[in-house]
């Protein structure tokens, strides 16, 4: 299954693919999430090392040993394990070592810059600098390929942008037809366009109240949509959906889903929820299904530190996807979304975030994701599922004109 990933998420996904045993490093942002996902792989001990010399010791004396290890620090952190990595640099590997550094241009949250690509020179080792999300899983499998057949450490060169962002945003397709024959049509339809994910807009459906008819058609529609990723979503009447639903309608509908195993990822509306937020989150994430907690104002933009709180706490309740869309009234109200989205990048990059503000005025928001740092956005395939939405061959177009790599 196709999965959003952050940078550092993704490599420690590639470590595991490729074989890792052990994982030593020593914390600091933008790298600390690397071994904080790695530890969650079986296969992979993992430990935090006094500090960055101890932890590529520890790494390079797995590596003599045969096993693939891997070491983790910050861009300041080289300089603490300068020796080990000169001398590992000479004295040569037996299982691939992986030492990866993650660079911080802009000091984002660190107080100087440093260019690591000088102590991959200095020490003669290869480098590999992935450019987005799934070039760093790919590299991460690569490294240990050319680490054990050079009989070299390899060092990994990861930056900010890259370890908390998802890279060029994903695209989102929606579904808004209203009977199942119509529905099953445009999943057909969907499922050779480029993008990457189609939103079953379910409250649109006439048979939106039978449980039994949704089933069927999510059934078919997993089948239809090939390897797209299917998001769910009832968007209830009072985040600008069709249909009034009770709360208990909204958690039977959420648990009917969750039961059938055909959803990628579900719509969970933050103040619907409400206080059984972070209980349908588990239970979504028992079914294997990730999580897009939204929030919808179609009437105005909150400030930005209210914007920022509330992605935070849907992040402290579990959410995968903290999402926001809200209306512009003004030109500062779009800035104002944008700089609550790039402050949950740069300080809050513990889930990919999903971020709107709707409307003409704020159609750029939809097109400057990978800028700012929204993980995906929503494209227009003919009908629009919200204001704003622009066409999908412009989306694709610019997403792919405004590419930072």
């Amino acid at each position: 299954m196709r999965q959003l990933m952050l940078g550092n998420k993704a490599l420690a996904r590639g470590l595991y693919e490729g074989g890792c045993s052990i994982v030593s490093s020593y914390p600091g942002t933008p790298s600390t999430e690397v071994t904080e996902e790695a530890v969650k792989f079986e296969e992979i001990y993992c430990e935090w090392a006094p500090n960055e010399k101890v932890a590529l010791e520890t790494a390079f004396g797995a590596s003599l040993a045969g096993k693939r290890s891997f070491c983790g620090m910050k861009h300041v952190g080289l300089n603490v394990a300068a020796d080990p990595l000169f001398t590992c640099s000479y004295t040569g590997v037996n299982g691939g070592l992986i030492i990866c550094v993650a660079d911080d241009p802009a000091m984002h949250s660190s107080q100087n810059e440093q260019d690591s690509r000088h102590y991959a020179i200095a020490a003669k080792v290869p480098m590999l600098e992935p450019a987005d999300s799934a070039e760093t899983c790919e590299f991460a499998k690569a490294a240990y390929e050319i680490s054990e057949e050079f009989d070299t450490p390899v060092i990994i060169r990861m930056c900010t942008r890259i370890a908390h962002s998802q890279s060029r945003p994903k695209v989102i397709l929606p579904i808004v037809e209203r009977t199942e024959a119509a529905i099953l049509e445009k999943a057909a339809a969907f499922s050779s366009l480029c993008a990457d994910c189609v939103e079953w807009r379910v409250d649109l459906f006439d048979a939106a109240a039978d449980p039994g008819a949704v089933v069927r058609c999510l059934a078919k529609l997993r089948v239809l949509l090939k390897e797209k990723l299917l998001l769910v979503t009832l968007r209830t009447k009072e985040e600008g959906g069709s249909i009034p639903v009770s709360h208990e309608g909204y958690l039977r509908f959420l648990r009917t889903v969750l039961d059938t195993d055909c959803a990628d990822l579900i719509d969970i509306e933050f103040f619907t929820a409400g206080a059984d937020l972070p209980a349908l989150v588990q239970d979504a994430h028992t079914a294997g299904v990730k999580v897009v907690c939204s929030s919808h104002d179609f009437h105005k933009t909150p400030p930005k530190a209210e914007l920022v709180s509330r992605m935070v706490v849907m992040q402290q309740a579990g959410a995968d996807l903290p999402k926001l869309a809200v209306m512009p009234q003004s030109r500062a109200d779009v800035l104002e979304l944008l700089a609550a989205t790039a402050e949950m990048t740069d300080h809050h990059p513990e889930t990919p975030v999903i971020t709107m503000s709707m409307g003409a005025l704020g159609a750029v928001s939809r097109l400057c994701g990978e800028a700012f740092g929204s993980a995906m956005t929503f494209a227009n395939p003919g009908t629009a599922s919200a204001p704003g939405q622009v066409g999908l061959d412009v989306v694709n177009a610019v997403l792919d004109s405004l590419r930072l790599s």
